[in-house]
């Protein structure tokens, strides 16, 4: 459905955990760049959850790949709107003693991403340093 409906970014919460990934339809042949829409769960209270496993969770068994997790970390999160860009960046706002499974320290950004959609609607998810690929050629 948000494929379909052209959506960018899905922003979800209250799930005790730090996650953002996508659907593993939307992977791409290149490392650190996929199509479709991102998703993302955050906590920013004092309540944590424990990370389930890297190769069992509510993503892989629903056809999806994490591609960044944290647990006991609190997130706050900030975008940007271009004509044609959406930056995201999650920074550390808070972690649970020596139990944060980031190395990250509080005000360093955990995740970030770019999605770039070009005018025939093709769109791109680049990972922090991948580089954005280039708009397809006219009459693709």
């Amino acid at each position: 459905m948000f494929q379909s409906s052209g959506i960018d970014l899905v922003l979800m919460g209250h799930d005790h955990v730090y996650a953002r990934g996508f659907a593993d339809e939307d992977a791409t042949g290149t490392p650190g760049v996929s199509t479709g829409p991102v998703y993302t769960v955050a906590v920013s209270g004092p309540e944590y959850y424990e990370l389930a496993p890297e190769d069992d969770n509510v993503g892989t068994r629903n056809g999806a790949t994490q591609v960044v997790r944290a647990g006991p970390t609190s997130t706050f999160r900030g975008i940007r709107v271009t004509k044609d860009q959406l930056r995201y960046e999650a920074v550390v706002a808070a972690k649970w003693d020596d139990r944060s499974t980031t190395g990250k320290e509080v005000g360093e950004v955990l995740d970030s991403f770019t999605v770039t959609q070009y005018d025939d609607g093709t769109k791109y998810v680049t990972e922090e340093g991948t580089p954005v690929p280039p708009a397809p050629a006219a009459g693709r």
